[in-house]
């Protein structure tokens, strides 16, 4: 459990809505978890449910003392579309909204995505972080439709509110991530904002090995240049954090400001999930599954669910 009476004398000193905030975000991460370890049942690998906690409690722990030092603020509003009112003018002299942008298919969004997410906020000292899920994707051709996969995305990302939240702005283009970090700032024009763009080191490169089209650092380069969307630096300013995914790095010469978050020690990935849950692949990879994503795949079927999750309970 993430919660215990050890945490409960830990945080006593913490004002009160410090507590009312983590003392339900935990709660709700727990359940996540041992709805799905009940779920898979005799299948679970109970070592993977512990391996998620370990890297996700950290986390929380430096979440709870940031904001009880107030040096990060997850209230702060931010404009997620464009049907949405830009937020009021900032107050004079509060400081620029440190906001992360994480691009990802979510296909489906697992834990992973959320402890890189929760490891860039507290390591980077960011107020939230914005998850935009992908539209089409020519690269992909098993993508579950985009509508979908934003839901599934934005109903377990409720768990983590008001740290992790998503936009859907990238579902209606297959614009790359690179781009739409622009098109976000530009919903949130009269904001100051240094957002951090989010990405796996297997992207830190100009020019993508495989494709030979251009890769994040050329792009955002090419965005801040060319001043994409009307990009003003006076009022934003962009960073970006790479996710050690693990394997060699070549130095790369770039104006960007670069942040690194090491190697987590889980490996799971979306392909790994998809194949367990069409029974493909090992059935315990549904560890790497919050609850939330994997009941509303059950509900609408998605990915060629098995039989046996279909009619499974939980």
């Amino acid at each position: 459990m993430l919660t215990s009476e050890r945490d409960a004398v830990e945080i006593a000193g913490f004002d009160r809505s410090t507590e009312a905030l983590f003392s339900p975000l935990a709660e709700r991460i727990d359940r996540e978890l041992l709805l799905m370890e009940e779920t898979l049942g005799p299948e679970a690998n109970a070592t993977d449910f512990e391996a998620i906690r370990e890297q996700v409690v950290p986390s929380l722990e430096r979440l709870k003392r940031l904001v009880h030092e107030q040096q990060i603020n997850p209230w702060r509003e931010v404009r997620l579309c464009p049907d949405e009112a830009e937020p009021s003018q900032p107050r004079k002299g509060e400081r620029a909204l440190r906001l992360g942008f994480f691009p990802t298919a979510a296909n489906p969004l697992h834990w992973m995505h959320l402890i890189g997410g929760l490891a860039a906020i507290s390591d980077l000292r960011l107020d939230k972080l914005i998850y935009a899920i992908a539209g089409s994707d020519p690269r992909k051709s098993n993508l579950a439709p985009g509508t979908t996969r934003h839901l599934m995305a934005a109903r377990v990302l409720k768990a983590f509110s008001p740290f992790l939240t998503c936009t859907p702005i990238s579902l209606e283009s297959s614009l790359p991530g690179e781009v739409s970090v622009f098109r976000l700032l530009q919903l949130n024009s009269r904001s100051r904002i240094h957002a951090f763009y989010l990405a796996g080191t297997d992207h830190y490169q100009r020019v993508d090995r495989v494709t030979g089209e251009p890769d994040t650092i050329q792009r955002l380069e090419d965005g801040i240049r060319g001043r994409l969307f009307g990009f003003d630096g006076r009022r934003h300013e962009l960073s970006v954090i790479f996710l050690d995914r693990g394997g060699p790095l070549h130095p790369v010469d770039t104006f960007l400001d670069v942040h690194w978050i090491g190697q987590l020690l889980l490996r799971m990935s979306s392909t790994c999930i998809r194949d367990a849950l069409c029974g493909r692949g090992p059935p315990a990879a549904l560890a790497g599954l919050p609850f939330t994503t994997f009941a509303t795949i059950r509900a609408v079927g998605l990915y060629g669910i098995s039989y046996r999750f279909c009619a499974g309970s939980g």
